[in-house]
């Protein structure tokens, strides 16, 4: 009951905070509300299998996702917790170099160009200090990929937080934020950055926790 509640809260603040922001034709807000209690089924003995409740790291619904009609995003992430219970503050090395060590979190926005045809994601990498971190993406180059005179409507169908990454998925993660964060073909492109591989004819299953989970219709 508690994930479908959550779940429903999602649907309602999309409903409530994005569609007016969108009428003026300058930015669309979202909030984004955790997808667990502090508390999930875990793998313990590395069989694929989740067999034991475990606390988790988590957001608080006071986290937010910001999009503008010109293809800026800004995500605002609020109480971030480790699964201790503790407010996480990551070791800064993405903020500061660039470089992913494995601590920080991301959030992924995924939808489609309707008139292409064309399914896009975005991955944003996230640092945090006492439990709260932002990051922003200038998406504006793939949006103006959509050529005049064609309708520019587009979906963002899920914004979702995953973290920590994990060492194992650095170099794969990096290589997704050093391309700023652009991630074609999401259906059948694994992202690297919540633990996919290659699959066929679809990627594996993500296999970094996620977090925290909002969705908005812009046009």
């Amino acid at each position: 009951m508690r994930i479908l509640s959550l779940l429903i809260a999602t649907v309602m603040s999309v409903a409530i905070t994005s569609m007016p922001a969108w009428a003026g034709g300058s930015k669309v807000l979202a909030s984004l509300v955790p997808t667990t209690d502090g508390t999930a089924m875990v793998d313990t003995n590395d069989d694929g299998i989740d067999d034991t409740l475990a606390p988790v790291t988590t957001i608080s619904s006071k986290s937010k996702f910001i999009i503008k009609s010109n293809g800026l995003m800004k995500g605002l992430l609020k109480d971030i917790t480790d699964p201790a219970g503790n407010l996480v503050t990551t070791d800064g090395s993405y903020k500061a170099s660039g470089t992913l060590t494995g601590d920080e979190y991301v959030i992924v926005i995924t939808g489609k160009f309707f008139s292409m045809n064309v399914d896009y994601a975005f991955v944003m990498g996230v640092e945090a200090k006492k439990g709260k971190g932002a990051t922003k993406l200038d998406g504006s180059g793939m949006f103006g990929l959509i050529p005049e005179g064609v309708h520019r409507a587009s979906s963002v169908d899920s914004i979702r937080v995953y973290g920590p990454i994990g060492a194992e998925n650095v170099d794969g993660c990096q290589n997704i934020l050093d391309a700023n964060g652009t991630h074609l073909y999401p259906d059948t492109t694994p992202n690297f950055c919540i633990g996919q591989q290659a699959g066929e004819p679809f990627p594996t299953a993500p296999t970094v926790g996620m977090i925290g989970s909002g969705g908005m219709l812009i046009d």
